[in-house]
């Protein structure tokens, strides 16, 4: 049985295929680079517009917000950190809502809206390396479409939002050549320290 030689055309057409993947495949880590920072900027947004959470960071600090239109529902969680937060402020419309700081590294909501925006603000430290937001709506996890974040209302990825904010990353890299230092300054003492140079023998002092 003999084979036909494959036409030029579809040569052709493998390599624009192989390209278009490659171009694809470049393209990954600029997109989820972007998504690191989808939480900068505060969002615009009209109380009462949707319901769901909204949640920032700017040069004010962090900011958590829920909304509620017309129906009442029930939210709760916290934000925790690795790291001390402080700068509390609440902005709630009703004076039975709890939302509180417990510790120095937690705060804890539970409120009940029905029209409007309720929430708070809150600073992290410079040393911080992860900032983790439970939420939830009635009692499940708020549904991912219902959690914004930043400017562009970016939706969530999960719940529990987890922001990783670079530190631990910069620590690791750190330590990874501290230790690489070590080992290689252990290697040259072991096989490539330079032999001490003999001492002079003193020249005897004339007779």
């Amino acid at each position: 049985m003999t084979h036909k030689p494959r036409s030029r055309t579809s040569f052709v057409l493998a390599a624009l295929c192989a390209a278009a993947l490659a171009s694809f495949v470049l393209a990954i880590p600029a997109a989820a680079k972007e998504s690191k920072e989808a939480w900068k900027g505060q969002p615009e947004f009209h109380q009462g517009e949707s319901r769901g959470y909204f949640i920032w960071g700017d040069d004010q600090g962090w900011h958590v917000r829920w909304m509620s239109k017309g129906a009442k529902h029930t939210y709760t969680g916290n934000v925790t950190s690795d790291v001390g937060l402080d700068k509390f402020e609440p902005v709630s419309r009703d004076s039975k809502d709890f939302i509180k700081p417990e510790g120095s590294k937690m705060i804890r909501f539970d409120a009940r809206a029905k029209e409007g925006m309720d929430g708070f603000n809150f600073h992290a430290s410079p040393s911080t390396h992860v900032l983790r937001f439970e939420l939830s709506i009635d009692g499940a996890n708020a549904p991912l479409e219902e959690v914004k974040l930043g400017r562009n209302k970016t939706r969530a990825t999960a719940v529990p939002v987890v922001i990783n904010l670079g530190g631990a990353d910069s620590n690791t890299k750190t330590e990874a050549s501290t230790n690489a230092d070590k080992n290689k300054h252990k290697n040259k003492t072991k096989h490539g320290a330079t032999p001490a140079t003999p001492a002079t023998p003193a020249t005897p002092p004339p007779k």
